[in-house]
């Protein structure tokens, strides 16, 4: 196929009628159908925040590099080394906080301020609640890029309560948003979405008896053919018919689809069976974070292909005990990120019944939250949509509570976007927003192995000693980048957001936005 038929095929999900067929070439014809639809052709954007607890062992999750390519070899030897595959469709940010670190701002405990303030950048009640007092970035894009829908906010396991060691979702003032952990309530949230029964029109049913795209459009794009136009748009019509011919393509294979067989095919009814119930303890919690999360992220995939909504969330559960997927513990995921064991602060580093040293099962652990992670977009990049796949269309974040369990740090925090967003954000790099700040000099990995390097290690561990003191832009201008990408504006106001939450330094609430803007650092040209 020559360049002139290079045409963008995404169209073809969005009507089978000449009008729409041809509205690219025509562009009278388009400028008509976009003040008529009210939208773009283009496929949606989303933003996906993939959440989870108590820090990671910096040096063995993050690449070496500060900036620069990110590139399979970035992976090597680290704790996320699964990802390396899609190493060229990931974007690794440096030098991000929350917007205050443990002991500047509120004097309350850093878990709660760390969940609170992640997507609010709000203070929180100081009510022993401690819910922050305003709405989280998932609500703000719900509500202005698809109004009258919600995020979908999920988890696995047990039933999430509306605590702030749980919530990172507020649809309010002190207003929680607890995850969803019942996949067939999720499911059945789509029911009346899905394109069933009897085709709603003649081309749909041309389209389910397995004719071809040129089969249905043939006659329309004769009859422009038949109008007076200009050369240039002949030559458009006749590229057109061109490329239908090269590609001849069956539609129903082309693109999944928000119907009822496509989330059948993807979600089997034994599963939703299985996960009906899920308990928080024992098998029914191992169940949950294994065989639960992956029905969770198809869940997530049939809800962005049925466009119900702009806004994903799925966080894990933290005060867990690991006892699946080859980790095994005595101790929950809380104590072991502290090293000792407990909510303590210093202490003996832990080792389990079985000689395994805390670090190692952190360690552990990041592995497993890297393996869903991958699986996650790895889901989202199996869908096509448009001219690439659901991953293509997404931020998919991993962000991470805290980078250091021991220092409760919230600078240089650990994370990942996955996706590009519809090609707003480069892809393939270590991008380290911090760099002018800086001045070029290292930022560094922290020291989380620190005091606890060796197994079965039983001297004193001071946790405070091993966080990173670098990596200090607030994570406001984060989320003003995620949301413009997305096609978002000012709160209450008009063009690109440049301010969000209610503060973004660490003097508190009253402070006020004092770096406003966005990280342009992490946008395509």
């Amino acid at each position: 196929m020559n360049s002139k038929r290079s045409v963008n095929r995404r169209i073809f999900l969005r009507g089978l009628g000449g009008a729409c067929l041809a509205a690219p070439f025509l562009p009278s014809v388009n400028e008509r159908l976009a003040r008529a639809q009210g939208a773009p052709l283009d496929p949606p954007r989303r933003a996906i925040w993939y959440y989870t607890h108590f820090g990671t062992i910096l040096n063995k999750w993050l690449p070496d590099a500060d900036s620069g390519a990110l590139t399979t070899a970035s992976f090597e030897g680290k704790n996320t080394a699964i990802l390396a595959p899609l190493a060229e469709k990931l974007l690794c940010v440096r030098g991000i906080r929350s917007y205050g670190a443990y002991t500047e701002g509120q004097s309350i405990d850093p878990h709660d301020q760390a969940n609170g303030a992640k997507l609010t950048c709000a203070p929180l009640e100081s009510s022993q609640k401690r819910v922050p007092i305003s709405h989280s970035i998932d609500h703000e894009i719900a509500k202005q890029l698809h109004p009258g829908t919600s995020p979908l906010v999920v988890s696995v396991g047990a039933d999430q309560s509306k605590s702030i060691k749980d919530c990172i979702s507020f649809s309010g003032p002190s207003t929680p948003y607890p995850a969803t952990t019942n996949p067939n309530t999720v499911m059945s949230g789509l029911t009346n979405m899905f394109m069933t029964g009897m085709p709603t029109s003649p081309d749909d049913y041309r389209a389910a008896q397995g004719k071809s795209i040129l089969d249905l459009v043939r006659g329309d794009l004769e009859s422009y053919e038949r109008l007076n136009m200009s050369g240039a748009d002949a030559q458009r019509i006749s590229d057109w018919k061109d490329l239908l011919t090269d590609t001849n393509t069956d539609i129903g294979n082309m693109n999944a689809q928000c119907t009822q067989s496509f989330a059948d095919s993807l979600v089997s009814s034994a599963d939703l069976s299985s996960l009906a119930k899920p308990s928080g303890v024992g098998e029914g919690l191992a169940l949950g974070f294994t065989l639960g999360s992956t029905v969770m992220f198809k869940l997530m995939a049939l809800n962005m292909l049925c466009d119900a909504t702009r806004a994903l969330v799925f966080t894990f559960p933290g005060y867990v005990v690991y006892n699946w997927d080859g980790i095994k513990t005595s101790k929950d995921h809380h104590g072991i990120s502290h090293r000792v064991g407990s909510c303590a602060v210093s202490g003996n580093c832990y080792v389990d019944p079985d000689g395994v040293g805390a670090l190692e099962l952190i360690e552990q652990i990041d592995r497993f939250l890297a393996k869903k992670y991958f699986e996650m977009i790895s889901t989202f990049e199996g869908i096509g949509e448009g001219d690439g796949t659901l991953l293509d269309n997404t931020a998919s974040i991993w962000l991470h509570e805290m980078s250091d369990g021991g220092s409760h740090n919230q600078r240089n925090l650990p994370m990942l976007i996955a996706g590009g967003c519809g090609g707003a954000l480069k892809t393939g790099v270590i991008v380290n927003v911090d760099k002018v700040k800086l001045d070029a000099a290292s930022m560094g990995l922290g020291n989380s192995e620190v005091a606890c390097k060796a197994p079965n290690v039983t001297g004193s561990f001071d946790g405070f000693s091993s966080g990173s003191n670098k990596g200090d832009v607030p994570i406001n201008k984060l989320h003003c980048t995620i949301a413009n990408a997305l096609g978002c504006h000012e709160v209450d106001g008009e063009g690109p957001m440049t301010k969000w939450g209610m503060f973004d330094s660490a003097s508190g609430g009253s402070s006020g936005i004092k770096d406003p803007g966005e990280l342009t650092a992490l946008k395509n040209a």
